[in-house]
């Protein structure tokens, strides 16, 4: 198995007494204590930013630099009673949750990097003196070989670029961001709702946020100097770093498999994106995607979640909806679905023309829905009865949105209807029988 990362603990007493009249006040005097010594390194957070793309910053200057730059990757052993084990919201143990964290940072280290060793990075991980595989290692590593070869390794090139522009404040917020973006599922360091600002969110005054996420964006938002590494940024930095806090109510899998209407997929998604750019919906996303490649504890073994227990198929359609996606803040939810599944149909089908008219949506979803059995269920089409091609096209280009039709089919009315698990059904055909059953 590939080896861990060497937990860097350092003392974490919580006997020191000074500021105790101002700590009572914070959310949580166990975090609060725990930062009161703690400062980040904002020259050094500065410069692992500007070096993360040199190919002479090796992995172990980077993982040496983090560990030193940002102090909240020391809370997942913060404790009130050194005696007792750190309880995680998750069921990992602290250990665990600050192996992932590391796994996730040493994603953001090797999405910078796909020009060069990056994509070796990525696939394989790197040897017991941190050197990144040049080639393929061994028997053991065959999925991660083929994950090498067959990724489309573009589109994950996209997404760094449209999240983080190659600048280095966006580089430098999603370092920090990454560095303590779980820390919250620690359950000693959760905030308690200030009277002040209660409700938030559905908690109460004086209630702990148990959901580690809104815990992190409370205070984010209402303790902003808590946190060493948050307090380094520049506002605009802050600003988009808070925003990947937010509760997104969005299913990809729902996108990127056409099975919803526009209005139930992102009309949520819709309201929270408001007002943010095109490249913070990306950097949400990238954040998502570096987050769960650590998500295994493996660090130094690659991004074992995707290239081991993850399917290629459906990574590489969350890829490809990503730069639709960030469109959603500035055009309606009906025109970013309806040139989605415009771009997903030439893609399937790149030797016939986009569908007209009444059934245009309708076959543009069901070619979505089928991802290899694309030309199938376009052939099966023709062969069902024209009563079940007319209730097709009614039901699948229902919007769900208020005021919104589709521009290639448009229907009113109401309701429109989530097609679960039609995605599974229809690829699970194989014949021609099969898929006309399947569509009636």
């Amino acid at each position: 198995a590939p080896p861990r990362i060497e937990t860097n603990r350092s003392s974490s007493s919580s006997s020191d007494n000074e500021r105790l009249s101002e700590i009572s006040n914070l959310p949580n005097p166990v975090l609060a204590k725990a930062l009161t010594r703690r400062q980040a390194d904002p020259v050094l957070s500065r410069k692992i930013a500007e070096q993360i793309r040199n190919p002479g910053y090796g992995m172990k200057d980077f993982f040496n630099d983090v560990v030193q730059a940002y102090p909240e990757l020391e809370l997942f052993f913060i404790t009130e009673h050194p005696d007792r084990p750190n309880n995680s919201s998750s069921g990992n143990s602290a250990e665990t949750e600050y192996q992932r964290t590391i796994g996730a940072l040493f994603a953001v280290y090797w999405m910078m990097r796909l020009d060069g060793d990056g994509k070796a990075g990525f696939s394989f991980g790197c040897d017991e003196q941190w050197q990144v595989y040049s080639e393929v290692p061994d028997k053991y590593f065959s999925k991660q070989e083929v994950f090498f070869n067959d990724m489309e390794w573009e589109d994950l090139q996209k997404v760094t670029s449209l999240a983080l522009h190659g600048s280095v404040d966006r580089i430098e917020a999603m370092l920090c961001l990454t560095a303590f973006h779980d820390i919250m599922k620690m359950q000693a360091l959760c905030p308690k709702v200030s009277p002040v600002h209660a409700p938030y969110h559905g908690y109460t005054a004086g209630e702990i946020i148990n959901d580690h996420d809104l815990a992190l964006a409370y205070v984010l938002e209402y303790y902003p100097d808590l946190l060493p590494s948050f307090r380094i940024l520049p506002e605009a930095s802050r600003e988009v770093v808070l925003f990947t806090q937010n509760k997104m109510h969005f299913n990809h899998g729902w996108f990127v498999q056409a099975e919803a209407p526009p209005g139930a997929m992102l009309s949520s998604f819709k309201a929270v994106a408001q007002g943010a750019r095109g490249a913070d919906l990306a950097f949400y996303f990238f954040h998502w995607l570096t987050d769960l490649s650590g998500a295994e504890g493996t660090p130094l073994g690659g991004a074992e979640k995707f290239t081991l227990g993850f399917p290629r198929s459906v990574l590489s359609a969350f890829l490809w909806s990503i730069p639709y996606l960030q469109h959603v803040a500035s055009e309606t939810e009906t025109a970013v679905v309806e040139k989605y599944l415009q771009a997903r149909f030439r893609s399937a089908l790149p030797d016939h023309s986009l569908p007209s008219g009444a059934s245009a949506i309708a076959k543009m979803r069901l070619v979505t829905m089928a991802q290899s059995g694309a030309l199938l269920v376009l052939q099966a089409w023709d062969q069902v009865p024209v009563s079940v091609q007319q209730v097709l096209s009614v039901e699948m280009a229902r919007t769900g949105a208020r005021d919104q039709l589709f521009q290639s089919s448009p229907v009113s009315g109401s309701p429109a209807l989530l097609v679960y698990y039609g995605p599974a059904l229809l690829q699970r055909c194989h014949n021609m029988g099969a898929m006309v059953q399947s569509l009636c």
